[in-house]
């Protein structure tokens, strides 16, 4: 059985639905791939999976050149709140007067360090030891100054294991 049953192009969704998501399945695969040829592995199967659910090859380069890997850092590190344009939205024939300002939407991502929770960690003061170690980067590398300028670096705590977590549960029979 095929794992891809994507929307065959045939369905009642509108067109505008189909473009979106072919494009936000293209940025994820940006988002999750750091090699270009990774990339372009996955995009060309998917490719493959969209041409086997009857779209037409002419609409998906359309689609398909929308979406570039040369915006990942910008796909990595702002979220569009709103998923419609006031373009798009007109040409739906939509209202406009009531959707938020664009300038408004974009929603820039925080710099995460995800560290694994114990107290020496917390006694070192690791925050401001990562907010230290990001503004050296930032001065010495223009690139990653660009990319991270107004992202603030934030520290993320996981739960370690725990006891519990390693003990073996089993149930205990009683012999008769």
């Amino acid at each position: 059985m095929n794992k891809y049953l994507y929307l065959p192009f045939s369905t009642e969704h509108p067109v505008h639905c189909l473009k979106s998501l072919v494009t936000t399945e293209l940025q994820r695969y940006i988002k999750a791939s750091s090699d270009k040829s990774a990339y372009l592995t996955i995009a060309n199967l998917f490719y493959k999976w969209l041409l086997n659910r009857e779209f037409s090859a002419d609409t998906l380069t359309e689609w398909f050149s929308t979406v570039d890997y040369k915006k990942r850092n910008l796909y990595l590190f702002q979220q569009d709140v709103t998923s419609t344009s006031p373009e798009d939205m007109e040409e739906m024939g939509r209202d406009v007067t009531n959707q938020p300002n664009n300038s408004r939407c974009v929603k820039t991502q925080p710099l995460i360090y995800k560290v694994q929770y114990n107290q020496r960690l917390k006694r070192m003061k690791l925050s401001s030891i990562f907010k230290q170690t990001v503004e050296e980067h930032r001065n010495i590398s223009a690139s990653f100054g660009a990319v991270t300028k107004d992202l603030e670096p934030i520290v993320c705590y996981t739960r370690g294991p725990n006891l519990g977590q390693k003990l073996i549960r089993a149930s205990v029979q009683q012999s008769t």
